[in-house]
């Protein structure tokens, strides 16, 4: 599943940074390159998740990519990550059996590659107790635990235990039932709904690339990134 729901505020930009160009090339299309580059028989099907405003684009960027797929269904996004999480869901439910493992990727980190979603889902295969699982990183700065920029420190945890969440995450196929039956969409990611329905989530090492767009800065240095 790839959303792709989001505006771009942040990006102070007209073009919603799924559609700005890397090389010519729009954001979102380096994920469905991405989704592509699986072993055919582990590639699947894909839900992109869609700013309602924005679906005709999507299915243009979309298009070349569906004779490499199962299926591509395209369906809208929601308010918040956690709704639009539910949306694609709620799409993709008929076509699982709950040995599948999903892997939901945040369509603004183009330089995810095949071999990273490869090592998410052989991380979750192995570990069946958990429901859950998302790429991260090591913390490499110290990070101060405050209620705001303008109040008091109150901890600063250890950062050998401290790890950066990235996307992809994945789920078992099993537990997507009980993740759309779940109410309130506060969630800001798979694994703090998980956590919060006390199942298991783990980890697996995210690639130093695999960096997510937000602000103007960071464009530039995605397309260094593609030069390695």
């Amino acid at each position: 599943m790839l959303l792709t729901g989001g505006t771009g505020s942040r990006m102070k930009s007209d073009v919603p940074k799924q559609f700005m160009e890397l090389r010519g090339v729009p954001v979102m299309e380096f994920s469905l390159r991405a989704f592509c580059g699986l072993p055919e028989h582990l590639r699947g099907g894909l839900v992109l998740v869609s700013h309602p405003d924005l679906i005709s684009r999507a299915e243009s960027i979309s298009a070349n990519y569906r004779p490499h797929l199962s299926f591509v269904h395209i369906v809208n996004g929601g308010a918040t990550r956690h709704v639009s999480s539910k949306n694609g869901l709620s799409a993709l439910k008929q076509e699982l059996t709950e040995e599948d493992i999903v892997l939901i990727h945040d369509g603004a980190r183009p330089l995810v590659t095949p071999q990273e979603m490869l090592r998410l889902a052989a991380r979750l295969e192995e570990n069946k107790m958990a429901a859950c699982a998302t790429l991260a990183a090591p913390a490499t700065e110290t990070l101060a635990v405050a209620p705001s920029m303008d109040g008091e420190i109150q901890n600063v945890p250890d950062r050998s235990t401290l790890f950066a969440i990235k996307t992809p995450q994945a789920i078992q196929g099993k537990y997507v039932g009980r993740f759309l039956a779940s109410p309130g969409d506060h969630y800001t990611d798979l694994i703090s709904w998980c956590l919060d329905e006390k199942l298991g989530a783990i980890m697996a090492p995210a690639s130093e690339s695999n960096i997510k767009l937000t602000h103007p800065g960071d464009l530039p240095m995605l397309e260094s990134l593609l030069d390695r």
